[in-house]
C-alpha cells in the first residue's frame, strides 16, 4: 500500500502498488499528479504536472526551457552595461566542450588507424570442467553470500474463489469454521450486484429457503441465520466518481462500474461480520476489495451476440414469449422479446417447443432477456434454454456442481424417517445429493407439479417431488407407485423435504425378468372370430334385502342362465357379439358345469351387445353403449362408456384407478400375474374391484377377473360380488373358445413341429 499527499492541498491519499507510476487527480483541490513507485514513504510529495511534462523532452529543449526560465528570473541589466552578445550567452561553453571532446576522439582514433595492424589476441583457453576457478577476493566471496541468502520474492496469492451466496451458506452452517478457514485469506467473490455506492458493493442473495442455508433448529423451530453480504468499504482508488460524491482518487480510464442487478466479481480479504458485538447479524465484510468483473462470466459467451435458441413455450403475448426453466430449482428465467410486426401469437402456443433467434441483452437479477427476435435458427450460437441458464447460474450457486452420474437409492419413508431422526447426519448424507426416491403417492397437486409420498403416521417430515412442466407432463399421475430422480437440498422452514428438478423413471427398464403389459395381449385386428359360453345369474334377489328367516327345507339350487355365443371383430376396434343357443345349469364353475341346452342353435345369430375397443398412448380401452344415448353426441366415441381396463407397459402388481363420469363409481385394475397357461401361452391375469357410491350397495364389491392370453386376448372372465359380511357368490362367468381355423392352424403347428401344446380335455358337458 502506497501513502502519499496532494501537492497542492496536503491531502492524504492511499494506492495499491499495482497503480504505481499512474497519473491521478486530486478529488479535493483538483490537482493533477503522478502516484510514487516508492512503497511506504509516508510525506513524499508528487511532482507536479510540469515536472513530469519535462521528463519527456529531449536535451537541448529542456537547455532552451531552462534559459527562458532563468531569464525571467535574472534581475534587470544597468543601462550603462553593455548587453549580451548572442541570444543564449549561457549555453556557449557548452557547446564549446562538446566540440573539443568530439575533435579529441578523432584524433585519437585517427592516430591509433595509422600506428599499424593491432597484435593478434591470444588464444582463447578452454578451462577443464575438474580445473577449480580462481579464487575469490574477500569481499567478492561475501557478496555472493549475500546474494545466495537474499529472501526470494513470494509467488503471488491465488485468491479463493466461490459465490457470495456459497460463502454466506457457509457462514450460516458453521460460522467459528467458516472464520477460521477463511479469515484475512484472500477471496474472489462472484454473484450479482444489489446495491453500489457510497464506497461499498452490496450482493443480492439467490437462495432458496432450505435448510441447508438455514442456520439451527431450536425446539423444533428453524430459525434463519442466513447473514447479509457487503463488501465494504471498496478501495476507493478503484472507483469511479459516484452520484453522493465519494472521497478518494478518480483513476484515467475509469474502473468497470457495477450496475445493480448485474453480475459482478469482486476480490478482497475476508474479514467475517462487520459488527460481531451486536446480537443480531451484522454483514459478511471483505475487506481492501476491488471490482475484478462488472459482469456475468456467461455474458463473455452471449452477451450482444446473435443466439438461437431452443425450449418449451410457457406464456405468449404480442410481444413476448416466456420459457420453461429447466429444472424447479432454477433461479433464473428466460424472457424473448419480438417487434410488433412479428406477432408470435399467430403461430405459437404454450407448450410448443420452438426455436427462436435474437441478440442476447445479458441477466439482469433473474431475467436473461432477448431482444429483437424472430422465429427460427440462423444464429452465431446454437444452444438451448437449459444450457443458456446452466451458465448464467454458474455465479449464483450455493455450493460445488452436484454429480448427478450415479443417484442415492432411498425409499421415500425412509429418507423422511431419516431427516426426522437426526437431521445433521440425513443432511451431510443426502443434502446436495442426487436420489432415486421410490414411494407410493400420497397426493397429486398438478396445479403446483408436485407429487406428495406417504409416509408413516409418526413421521412428521413430508417428501414431495417437484416437476417441471415437461416432466408432470410425463409422470404416469395414475400410478399408486412412482420412482423419480432429482436433488435433495435439504429441509424447508415448514418441515418439507422437496426433490428438486424430479424426472420419473422406471427402475426395471431394460429388465428381461420383468414382464410388461403389452398391446397384444388384447388383438383387435378385423376379422378374428371366437365363440364363447357365459354363465349369468338370472334376476338376482338385492343385496340390501334382509335376509329371510332360516327354513328347514332343503334349499334347491339356483338356476343360472347359460348362453353360447359368437364373437367377432367386424372392423378395427369393434367387436360384435350375437346370440347362438341358450340353456340353463346348476352349476356355478362354467369349466364342469353340466349345461341343458333349449332347442338348437340358431342359423343366424342374433347381435346381443356392440363393444368398442381403442389403443391409447397409455390404456387399452372397453367402450359400452350408453342406455340412453346421449341427445346429441358429437362424435361416435361419445356414445360410449370407457373403461381402461389394460394399462400399457404395467409390471406384476401395477394398479390403476378410473372413475366413472355417471354414477361416479370408482374402478381399480391390478396386474395380478403373469404365467404360463395350460396349453404354454404366455397369460397374463387381471384384477378390477369396483366400488359404488350407491347408498344401498354400502361395503358390495364387485371383483372381476379376467385372464388374457398373448396374440389371442380374453379368454376367461367371472365375476363375483363380495359383501360386507365376507359372502361372495359368482354372478358372470364367460369361457372363450377358439375358432375351428385358429385351432386347425395350431394343429398344423404340432403336426410340423411347433411347440404349441396340444390343449387339455377340457370342455363344457351338455345335455338336449
Amino acid at each position: 500500500m502506497l501513502l502519499f499527499y496532494c501537492p497542492g492541498c496536503h491531502a492524504e491519499h492511499r494506492s495499491n502498488e499495482a497503480f504505481a507510476g499512474r497519473r491521478a487527480q486530486c478529488v479535493r483541490c483538483g490537482a493533477a499528479m503522478r502516484i510514487p513507485q516508492t512503497s511506504g514513504i509516508a510525506g513524499s510529495l508528487i511532482r507536479t504536472e510540469e515536472e513530469v511534462a519535462d521528463e519527456d523532452m529531449d536535451i537541448d529543449e529542456l537547455a532552451e526551457k531552462q534559459a527562458h526560465d532563468s531569464e525571467a528570473e535574472r534581475p534587470a541589466v544597468d543601462a550603462d552595461e553593455p548587453p549580451p552578445v548572442g541570444d543564449r550567452p549561457t549555453n556557449w561553453p557548452k557547446r564549446l566542450g562538446v566540440l573539443l571532446l568530439v575533435l579529441t576522439t578523432i584524433a585519437v582514433g585517427y592516430f591509433a588507424i595509422q600506428s599499424g595492424p593491432l597484435p593478434k589476441p591470444a588464444a582463447k583457453l578452454e578451462l577443464d570442467a575438474e580445473e577449480e576457478p580462481p579464487p575469490s577476493t574477500p569481499a567478492v566471496a561475501e557478496k555472493q553470500q549475500e546474494i545466495a541468502t537474499a529472501p526470494t520474492a513470494p509467488p503471488p496469492e491465488t485468491p479463493i474463489r466461490m459465490t457470495a451466496d456459497q460463502l454466506a451458506a457457509e457462514y450460516a452452517t458453521g460460522p467459528q469454521a467458516c472464520d477460521t478457514k477463511y479469515r484475512g485469506k484472500l477471496l474472489e467473490v462472484e454473484g450479482i450486484c444489489k446495491a453500489f455506492g457510497n464506497g461499498g458493493l452490496q450482493f443480492r442473495h439467490m437462495y432458496s429457503a432450505y435448510q441447508e442455508l438455514a442456520g439451527t433448529e431450536e425446539e423444533g423451530v428453524v430459525t434463519a441465520a442466513l447473514p447479509a453480504f457487503d463488501v465494504t468499504p471498496l478501495m476507493r482508488e478503484t472507483l469511479p466518481a459516484i452520484v453522493g460524491s465519494v472521497g478518494g482518487l478518480m483513476l484515467e480510464p475509469p474502473s468497470l462500474v457495477p450496475q445493480p442487478g448485474r453480475g459482478v466479481t469482486v476480490r478482497g480479504r475476508y474479514a467475517g461480520l462487520f459488527n460481531p458485538q451486536t446480537n443480531t447479524l451484522g454483514n459478511l465484510r471483505l475487506d481492501r476489495a476491488t471490482v475484478v468483473r462488472a459482469a456475468a462470466p456467461a455474458d463473455e459467451k452471449y452477451t450482444r451476440r446473435t443466439v438461437s435458441v431452443t425450449g418449451l413455450v410457457t406464456s405468449v403475448t404480442d410481444e413476448l414469449l416466456g420459457f420453461e426453466p429447466p429444472g424447479t430449482a432454477t433461479l433464473l428465467q428466460f424472457e424473448a422479446y419480438f417487434r410488433p410486426r412479428q406477432q408470435p401469437t399467430a403461430v405459437i402456443r404454450p407448450g410448443q417447443i420452438v426455436t427462436i433467434t435474437g441478440t442476447c441483452s445479458g441477466r439482469s437479477t433473474q431475467i436473461i432477456r432477448f431482444d429483437n427476435c424472430v422465429l427460427g435458427g440462423g444464429g452465431t450460437i446454437a444452444t438451448t434454454t437449459a444450457e443458456m441458464v446452466r451458465d448464467y447460474e454458474i455465479d449464483l450457486q450455493t455450493g460445488p456442481p452436484i454429480d448427478r452420474s450415479t443417484p442415492i437409492v432411498v425409499t421415500a419413508e425412509n429418507l423422511a424417517r431419516e431427516f426426522q431422526e437426526n437431521r445433521t447426519a440425513a443432511m451431510a448424507k443426502y443434502g446436495r445429493k442426487y436420489l432415486a426416491v421410490t414411494g407410493a403417492i400420497a397426493r397429486n397437486d398438478t396445479p403446483q407439479r408436485l407429487v406428495t409420498f406417504e409416509k408413516g403416521t409418526d413421521v412428521g417430515v413430508s417428501v414431495l417431488a417437484a416437476f417441471t412442466r415437461l416432466e408432470y407432463g410425463r409422470l404416469p399421475t395414475d400410478e399408486l407407485v412412482v420412482s423419480v430422480r432429482g436433488v435433495c437440498y435439504g429441509l424447508t422452514r415448514s418441515r418439507l423435504l422437496r426433490i428438486e428438478d424430479s424426472v420419473s423413471f422406471d427402475p426395471d427398464n431394460g429388465n428381461p425378468n420383468v414382464p410388461r403389459l403389452t398391446a397384444d395381449f388384447f388383438p383387435l385386428k378385423a376379422g378374428a372370430e371366437w365363440t364363447a359360453v357365459r354363465l349369468l345369474e338370472p334376476n338376482p334377489p338385492p343385496l340390501a334385502k334382509p335376509p329371510a328367516k332360516p327354513s328347514t327345507k332343503p334349499a334347491k339350487p339356483p338356476a343360472y342362465a347359460v348362453a353360447k355365443l359368437r364373437q367377432k371383430i367386424v372392423e378395427d376396434g369393434r367387436l360384435v357379439t350375437s346370440l347362438v343357443q341358450q340353456g340353463t345349469t346348476t352349476d356355478t364353475n362354467l369349466a364342469t358345469a353340466t349345461i341343458k341346452w333349449t332347442g338348437k342353435p340358431a342359423k343366424t345369430p342374433t347381435p346381443v351387445q356392440d363393444q368398442r375397443f381403442r389403443i391409447g398412448e397409455k390404456f387399452i380401452e372397453t367402450g359400452t353403449l350408453l342406455n340412453p344415448p346421449p341427445a346429441q353426441p358429437k362424435t361416435v366415441e361419445d356414445l360410449f362408456v370407457w373403461s381402461p381396463v389394460l394399462r400399457l407397459g404395467a409390471k406384476p402388481g401395477r394398479e390403476w384407478s378410473h372413475e366413472e363420469e355417471v354414477g361416479g363409481n370408482v374402478s381399480t385394475w391390478t396386474a395380478t400375474k403373469f404365467f404360463t397357461d395350460p396349453r404354454g401361452r404366455p397369460a397374463l391375469q387381471v384384477d378390477a374391484t369396483l366400488t359404488s357410491k350407491s347408498a344401498n350397495l354400502a361395503g358390495v364389491r364387485q371383483i372381476t377377473t379376467t385372464v388374457f392370453v398373448k396374440g389371442v386376448g380374453p379368454v376367461s372372465q367371472k365375476v363375483v360380488l363380495s359383501t360386507a359380511d365376507g359372502t361372495s357368490k359368482v354372478v358372470y362367468e364367460e369361457l372363450r373358445e377358439e375358432s375351428e381355423a385358429v385351432q386347425k392352424k395350431e394343429t398344423e403347428l404340432r403336426g410340423s413341429g411347433g411347440r404349441v401344446p396340444a390343449p387339455p380335455p377340457r370342455e363344457a358337458k351338455s345335455s338336449n
